[in-house]
């Protein structure tokens, strides 16, 4: 897959996840479901959601600077 089309997938599902984010009711930061065998709730969720794009944003980094795209 081409990088610019890699680069429009990732700015259209960061619009689609804020978009959702910003219209979340004040009681469903608090409200908590179960996934891989964790607690978490929804604010808990969004914050592993954003450490995991920061961290894939900083491994494509790497690989650009290095002159790979695998």
């Amino acid at each position: 897959m081409p990088l610019s089309d890699i680069i429009a997938t990732l700015e259209a599902l960061r619009m689609a996840n804020l978009l959702l984010i910003r219209n979340l009711a004040d009681a469903a930061w608090d409200r908590g479901g179960t996934t891989n065998g964790s607690h978490l709730t929804a604010q808990a969720l969004i914050s592993i959601l954003a450490d995991h794009v920061r961290h894939h944003a900083a491994i494509l980094r790497k690989r650009l600077a290095n002159g790979r795209s695998e």
